[in-house]
């Protein structure tokens, strides 16, 4: 890559490489190697906040890392972009489930629910609900 002189030539190497960096940080991700993808996922999230894509990785780091808030913030912004999909509401009540906040967990399930129109999600949001609702 070409050396990095200022800030501004980040954002040019940024928009430049977006789809390598977004690659070279899903490979990262298939690796396990969850600091280094979140690390890109951030930066192109941070450069691209209205492409959904980066904050979906970007979650999925952060939660595959142990990193449950943030992650939740990930989704959260997720949901902002794309306020009909169940997706992010799914995945929120799972980082909530695992730092044990079972209330917002819940209260995420019947969010992504309501917006599971097609039932995409449905074994899984009921799977999630049975397992978690009985530890209230």
């Amino acid at each position: 890559m070409e050396e990095i002189n200022s800030a501004s030539s980040l954002c040019d190497l940024l928009q430049k490489y977006k789809d390598e960096l977004y690659e070279m940080g899903y490979q990262l991700y298939e690796a396990n190697d969850f600091s280094q993808a979140k690390g890109i996922f951030r930066q192109l999230a941070l450069h691209y906040p209205l492409s959904i894509k980066y904050w979906k990785a970007l979650g999925a780091c952060l939660h595959e890392n142990c990193e449950y808030q943030d992650a939740i913030q990930a989704w959260s912004i997720w949901s902002f972009l794309e306020k009909q999909n169940s997706g992010p509401y799914l995945c929120a009540a799972k980082s909530f489930f695992a730092i044990g906040d079972l209330q917002e967990g819940l209260s995420s399930l019947h969010a992504a629910e309501i917006r599971d129109a097609s039932g995409v999600h449905a074994q899984e949001i009921a799977t999630l609900r049975q397992c978690w609702k009985g530890k209230q």
